[in-house]
């Protein structure tokens, strides 16, 4: 059974309607019109339906109009759906930031020039730490929108296809408590990178979403580190040397 999820009422105008219908249309054609080739690893248009979708809850439970939320909820992410190198960083948010002033933004005619600064500074930031941020609401919701999308039953979904060749849990991660973040296994962007971002939550209705989800996340990560515990010692057991 899907459970419903009452939010706060929200108000959209007319114009902000049609400028949120052309930003969609246009968002999911550029990802369908993706090079062949291109790592885009989790980051796709249904990502961004999600985050729509958490932009727009998180800035109505805060009491925020959910046009900007919502319209830079769409675009953050079209960096991700090219072959430049910084695709693959956290740089991503500066190229998309590109792409969206050269091929979008200048079309809605509802947006005033401090709203694409607000929109074009919380897509090119939101790839960074807390501490790089141009703080706004803006950018508070949609990076909120963004880590919510990892912190839960979806984070080892987008862990495997955003790095598929790397391990997925090392004999010694099995066996000690420490973790490193150098991302050279799956186990380590799972137990180490999303779980820092807990704490770098903005808002208290991101934070008040994540609790149970990242509960039971804890407790698969537990399972997954027990059940690879379990293989690796029957594998010794062999005494293979390699």
């Amino acid at each position: 059974m899907i459970m419903q999820h009452k939010s706060p009422e929200f108000y959209l105008s007319d114009t902000q309607r049609e400028a949120l219908h052309t930003a969609v249309v246009w968002t999911k054609e550029y990802f369908d019109s993706v090079p062949e080739g291109t790592h885009i690893g989790g980051h796709g248009f249904d990502k961004t339906m999600r985050q729509i979708g958490l932009a727009k809850k998180i800035s109505s439970e805060e009491g925020h109009s959910v046009f900007l939320p919502v319209l830079t909820a769409m675009v953050m992410d079209v960096g991700r759906a090219t072959q430049d190198p910084r695709s693959r960083n956290f740089q991503h948010g500066q190229l998309s930031r590109e792409i969206i002033e050269a091929k979008l933004l200048g079309s809605l005619d509802v947006l005033t020039s401090e709203d694409r600064e607000l929109i074009g500074n919380a897509v090119e930031d939101h790839s960074k730490l807390n501490e790089n941020v141009r703080r706004s609401y803006v950018v508070e919701v949609i990076m909120d929108a963004d880590r919510l999308d990892c912190l839960g039953a979806l984070g080892p979904l987008r862990s495997a296809s955003w790095n598929p060749n790397l391990p997925l849990i090392l004999p010694e991660e099995t066996e000690t408590s420490s973790v490193e973040t150098n991302l050279k296994t799956l186990w380590q962007d799972m137990a180490s990178r999303y779980m820092e971002w807990v704490d770098m939550l903005w808002t208290n209705t991101a934070r008040e979403i994540a609790k149970p989800r990242v509960r039971e996340y804890r407790k698969y990560l537990k399972r997954l580190k027990n059940e690879a515990l379990f293989s690796y010692q029957e594998y010794q057991e062999l005494n293979l040397a390699v």
